[in-house]
Parts: structure tokens; C-alpha cells; sequence
């Protein structure tokens, strides 16, 4: 089970302790506290990206992905936006954060 709480960064460690198997972060989200409760309580993280970051230069977009990655690493972590896509939103900005998470996430291997 996943639960999503928008804007709930003030209750990760209750949302860790709870039952469900994945707790998926906004992004106002702290992925070090994240990652610490994750690994207490045995459970996977799923987000954070902020999604307005799909707006950026394409080398802010990478970059800003990467370090999401680097604080989570690839144990028990879904890489994920920290919520829903503007409609606006360009769908090659979208494919350049689904590549960059592909490539980069392969490199870790």
C-alpha cells in the first residue's frame, strides 16, 4: 500500500511507523530525515522531485535529479515527481527526467 500526503512533511515520522509499504514525498519533503525513518522502519520512499523543476534548464532539470538520487540511493526508492505534471509542462522536459533517472540510476549499478 502507498500513501501520499501532500504537504505533510511535518508528519514523516508518523507516516513511517504507519502500515503502509511506500511513502511517496512531496517535494517539501527532507529526503535525509526521509531516508533515515525509510531505513528505521523498513519501508520505501517514492518521490520528490519538485515538478515546477520541469520548467528549468535542461542542465538544472539533470542536475537537480541527480542530487534526488544521490540522498535516496537505489535501495528501496522509486524516483518520482513530488506531485502531478502541470499541463503546461513540455513532454520532452518529461522525457529528459524519465532518461536522466534511466541513465544516471544504471551508473549506480
Amino acid at each position: 500500500m502507498v500513501i501520499f500526503a501532500k504537504d505533510a512533511h511535518y508528519a514523516l515520522p508518523d507516516l513511517f511507523a504507519s502500515d503502509f509499504d511506500i511513502v511517496q514525498l512531496d517535494w517539501t519533503a527532507d529526503l535525509e530525515k526521509a531516508k533515515a525513518l525509510s531505513l528505521e522502519h523498513g519501508k520505501t520512499i517514492q518521490g520528490n522531485l519538485d515538478p515546477y523543476l520541469l520548467f528549468s534548464p535542461d542542465e538544472e532539470l539533470v542536475r537537480r535529479t541527480k542530487e534526488m538520487i544521490d540522498k535516496i540511493g537505489k535501495s528501496r526508492y522509486i524516483v518520482n515527481l513530488g506531485h502531478g505534471i502541470d499541463p503546461s509542462t513540455d513532454p520532452n522536459k518529461v522525457k529528459l527526467f524519465i532518461d536522466t533517472i534511466h541513465e544516471y540510476s544504471a551508473s549506480l549499478v
